[in-house]
């Protein structure tokens, strides 16, 4: 895990600094507006078939203009998965924080799991780290580094949720902190596979009882 961490801050330290390059883009242009589109497409297609001009007509960028903000495809799709991957973590801390319970909290994450995995904009694709980014990882190494890295981070903030909440027998925390991020993965690929949101909902509830 350290040496994931190492590779993942070598090559992504400068990742923000990729979204302030000026040269070529509009004067409107907003980073985290394209990356929300641009990850729409990779969520839909996945990596290899995410062609470039899907991109900038998503992005409403021209494709020079495209690499003048982000850098090449694999740059960009690195930047879609960091930012849904951020914004994932952050309403999972937030939960965490104001949930009473920890059925609640769990309850809270998974419907905005499924907000974001059905309803968001790319529809029902499930989450872009857990499907296009584990397809994409087999034959990118910085992406395979970067999934490593988002798995691991999901670990730890669950964990951090159980921490606060879980009043159970220690011994088995760590079991149900496995089952709560198998259960969220399952989501994600039922989703992507088509299963309506209804039945997630109900999915849910039928699980929670052996989480907490």
């Amino acid at each position: 895990m350290k040496a994931v961490n190492l590779f993942y801050a070598d090559q992504y330290k400068n990742m923000n600094e990729m979204t302030k390059r000026g040269r070529g883009r509009p004067r409107s242009f907003n980073p985290e507006t394209a990356l929300a589109k641009a990850a729409a497409v990779f969520q839909q297609k996945g990596f290899d078939a995410a062609s470039l001009d899907d991109l900038a007509a998503a992005t409403n960028l021209t494709r020079p203009s495209l690499y003048a903000a982000f850098g090449n495809k694999e740059a960009l799709y690195l930047a879609s998965l960091q930012a849904v991957a951020r914004a994932m973590e952050a309403e999972l801390g937030r939960i965490g924080k104001t949930a009473p319970s920890l059925e609640e909290a769990l309850r809270q994450f998974y419907a905005a799991a499924l907000d974001r995995y059905i309803d968001g904009p790319a529809g029902a694709c499930g989450c872009i780290v857990m499907t296009t980014g584990v397809a994409a990882s087999r034959d990118l190494p910085a992406v395979r580094a970067y999934v490593a890295v988002v798995l691991a981070r999901l670990d730890e903030a669950v964990g951090d949720l159980y921490q606060h909440h879980y009043h159970g027998e220690k011994r088995m925390r760590w079991s149900k902190e496995l089952l709560a991020v198998s259960t969220l993965q399952t989501l994600s690929i039922r989703a992507r596979a088509g299963t309506p949101r209804e039945a997630l909902d109900r999915l849910v509830e039928k699980v929670l009882p052996a989480l907490v």
